[in-house]
């Protein structure tokens, strides 16, 4: 695999950073609570324009978003072919 070559990663990635600092073992399957509650909150810091508290910054219109969370916000099964 290309290390610099992200469509060759699995979509969505989750890790015990404390217990797996290698990243060997993806739970994004395993732990679809925890990862809904961190697409959540994702989701809220784009909102709001920030991940701090404070008033909500412009940031995000749902027209003009990022491109690499643009299919996310969208629902579209569709994965932004991104190099490093």
């Amino acid at each position: 695999m290309n290390k610099t070559d992200l469509t060759a990663l699995p979509r969505f990635q989750l890790y015990h950073l404390t217990g797996d600092v290698c990243e060997q073992y993806n739970l994004y399957e395993r732990e679809p609570e925890i990862a809904e509650r961190l697409r959540q909150k994702l989701m809220r810091y784009i909102e709001d324009g920030r991940s701090t508290p404070g008033a909500r910054q412009q940031n995000y219109n749902g027209e003009n978003c990022w491109e690499e969370v643009a299919w996310w916000i969208r629902g579209e099964d569709v994965r932004i072919d991104l190099k490093l």
